[in-house]
């Protein structure tokens, strides 16, 4: 993991012995996860309603492969509710709930699932369902896969720009129609003089300021 980076993960990954090596080395490391259901939790201290510093204990099972690990650790423990769902705790090693408030912890870990909503895209929308390399030697796979990034990521480009000059979030873009727009003018560019590109760029960008679409929904239950 980079220094100065945030770690979000499914409650599966939550123990003591994966953790404090995260803590322990680099500099501003931190976690946000959630809690299971049987995770037993000690507050130590309240920091609002719903949002305390609480204290967990390793497993001896996990103590005994791994003596390193600590006996006990602290985290910071919210509880929420989303609409149609039981109520959830959030642990996390951002402890100070002013620089780091509760509700946009909350928001924040929802969109843990946004890379795969990428893999999606690529898979389903860039390459229509045949995710399939037609390359069949190592240096031609590796060739063909970066260009499959390289395409995905210049599409992105383009959507972070316009998402930068319209003031709203890169996901508040519409992927399928932006790779359409970019193909079209890829097409378009192939029976194009070189001095006539960068107008159509301009119009193509211009096309693009269309597809914002409306915020995400957060009460759906």
């Amino acid at each position: 993991m980079p220094d100065h980076s945030l770690f979000i993960a499914d409650r599966n990954f939550l123990n003591g012995r994966s953790l404090s090596p995260l803590l322990s080395t680099g500099v501003n490391r931190h976690f946000l996860m959630r809690a299971k259901k049987s995770t037993a939790m000690d507050v130590v201290k309240r920091l609002g309603r719903n949002d305390c510093i609480v204290e967990l204990a390793t497993s001896a099972d996990i103590r005994k492969k791994d003596p390193a690990a600590p006996k006990v650790w602290q985290a910071r423990a919210i509880r929420y509710q989303l609409p149609g769902f039981e109520p959830q705790f959030l642990l996390t090693s951002l402890l100070d709930h002013v620089a780091y408030p509760a509700a946009e912890l909350v928001e924040l870990y929802h969109e843990r699932w946004d890379p795969e909503l990428g893999f999606a895209e690529v898979k389903t929308t860039q390459l229509e369902q045949r995710p399939a390399l037609r390359s069949k030697l190592p240096e031609l796979v590796n060739q063909e896969t970066w260009g499959v990034l390289l395409a995905y990521n210049l599409v992105r480009l383009e959507m972070a720009g316009l998402a930068s000059e319209a003031n709203v979030t890169p996901n508040r873009i519409s992927y399928a129609a932006a790779l359409q727009l970019v193909r079209d003018e890829w097409i378009w560019s192939e029976l194009t003089k070189p001095g006539a590109i960068p107008a159509r760029l301009r119009d193509m960008r211009a096309a693009l300021a269309r597809l914002v679409l409306p915020p995400r929904r957060r009460s759906r239950s």
